[in-house]
């Protein structure tokens, strides 16, 4: 029989899981818990979920000490048997005092660190997960979701963090940031767009060019682009920077071009000699 020892302590760790028919459980008929017909429902939507997770803790004679709601719910998704660990040699007072630590220690000082559980809720909202699940009423979750769309963010957004002696991300690292991905590279590079896009094939390209130029605009529509009004790099420049971010965004291959209030940069640039021409269809650069 496996045994825990610390020093004098001795407990019993051999614990076997059996199944017995849910119609041969006896409900304690003086448990003092209560269970609403929401919860066992709830429960029940648990068990379809993720399966059957926590054995039911039963006595000698199929009496149960511990899991009458999950019992309860079993019953309703019609469930012939369901997994039981049998306590043995357990004194009446035993049990009876089992009923209540079961129930009592799973909250007595229990609680929840807020601001980790609304991001946790809110990861969850934003994968589509079916967060009524967790067992929280409607009106709690509601609270909780909009308490963290509210919240302010750790950090101002236009704080520059400390360059750090020890570098943690180095060119080249990808991360995995649940269905994001997140690299440390030139985005000009090819292999760099390949490597983050992986098999994704994405129909928008979500970029600010042209670079490197300055821009008269009214309404945010790029007017006036010529080669006089360069600002940061000489025109050759310019155009290897541009090219080489082009060659890059040919990997996403759009369906067609997006064009900005009908007036697309491209042309505009082409037109003061600053683009390579592009053709998106054929993935021809020159």
């Amino acid at each position: 029989m496996a045994k825990a020892v610390n020093q004098d302590l001795v407990i019993d760790i051999d614990i076997q899981v059996e199944h017995r028919r849910v119609d041969d459980l006896i409900p304690r008929a003086n448990n003092p818990r209560t269970h609403t017909r929401e919860q066992i429902a709830n429960i029940a939507a648990a068990i379809k979920t993720w399966g059957w997770t926590n054995p039911v803790l039963i006595d000698e004679e199929n009496g149960i000490i511990a899991g009458h709601a999950r019992c309860a719910a079993a019953r309703k998704l019609h469930m012939e048997e369901v997994p039981v660990i049998v306590l043995r040699n357990l004194s009446p007072a035993q049990k009876r005092a089992l009923v209540i630590a079961d129930n009592q220690l799973a909250i007595a000082g229990a609680g929840w660190d807020e601001d980790l559980l609304r991001v946790e809720l809110a990861m969850l909202h934003e994968e589509d997960y079916n967060v009524n699940l967790l067992g929280f009423d409607d009106v709690e979750l509601q609270r909780l979701l909009e308490a963290q769309d509210a919240a302010a963010g750790l950090t101002d957004e236009d704080a520059v963090p400390e360059v750090q002696p020890d570098v943690v991300a180095q060119p080249g690292d990808l991360f995995l940031l649940g269905k994001h991905r997140l690299i440390c590279g030139d985005c000009t590079q090819p292999g760099v767009v390949a490597r983050v896009l992986g098999n994704a094939k994405p129909h928008l390209l979500v970029c600010d060019p042209p670079y490197g130029i300055s821009l008269r605009g009214d309404g945010g529509l790029a007017r006036g682009v010529t080669a006089d009004s360069r600002e940061c790099h000489p025109v050759g420049q310019f155009v290897a920077i541009t090219r080489s971010f082009l060659v890059g965004g040919l990997l996403i291959r759009p369906s067609s071009p997006r064009r900005d209030g009908g007036r697309p940069w491209r042309n505009r640039g082409n037109r003061a000699g600053l683009l390579p021409r592009v053709q998106i269809g054929s993935g021809e650069l020159r």
